[in-house]
């Protein structure tokens, strides 16, 4: 089956790959971090290709793999990808913190920023007469943070859209 760049994995073939896994004798700690692997993959994989450059499957695991920026894809492309697994490895390094903090924000985007534009990486956009980035962002976490606990994919979908409207940085807007 042709898979098209906004594919996700569904929660059957998370499943089915974590009893392969298992199957072959693996733990279970080593199957979630098999199963995570793929989806940050995939997270990875839609995210450069949703942003506009075209990338393969292929091409974006070989890069998580061997940290490879010289071949295909392009130097950019690649720091892209390496940028966006840092920011996702620490994600999931804070993922149990009671609440989501403007300094982990600012620390993921710093970490996927810094090897394409290490200027801007981790800077909120300057206020404009219009626009006050910080406190958007200060209102945008408590809105998140109190609705924590709440349906997943809904809140998810909504900080999701909010975050990309706020776009509180100047590249690399990574929630």
């Amino acid at each position: 089956m042709q898979k098209d760049i906004d594919y996700i994995p569904q929660d059957d073939e998370i499943e089915a790959l974590r009893r392969r896994v298992l199957d072959r004798g693996s733990s279970e700690q080593e199957s979630l971090r098999h199963a995570n692997e793929e989806l940050m993959s995939h997270f990875i994989y839609n995210s450069v290709n949703i942003a506009g450059d075209r990338i393969s499957r292929v091409n974006t695991m070989r890069t998580l793999r061997t940290t490879d920026t010289l071949a295909e894809p392009t130097l950019k492309v690649a720091n892209e990808i390496l940028g966006l697994r840092d920011a996702y490895q620490y994600m999931l390094d804070v993922a149990d913190a009671p609440a989501i903090s403007s300094q982990n924000i600012v620390e993921m985007h710093r970490l996927y920023y810094c090897r394409i534009d290490n200027s801007t990486a981790g800077q909120i956009r300057p206020d404009t007469e219009r626009r006050n980035y910080e406190a958007e962002l200060n209102e945008y976490l408590q809105w998140l943070n109190a609705n924590a606990n709440t349906e997943c994919f809904h809140t998810a979908a909504t900080a999701y859209r909010r975050y990309i409207y706020m776009h509180p940085f100047k590249g690399g807007n990574i929630a």
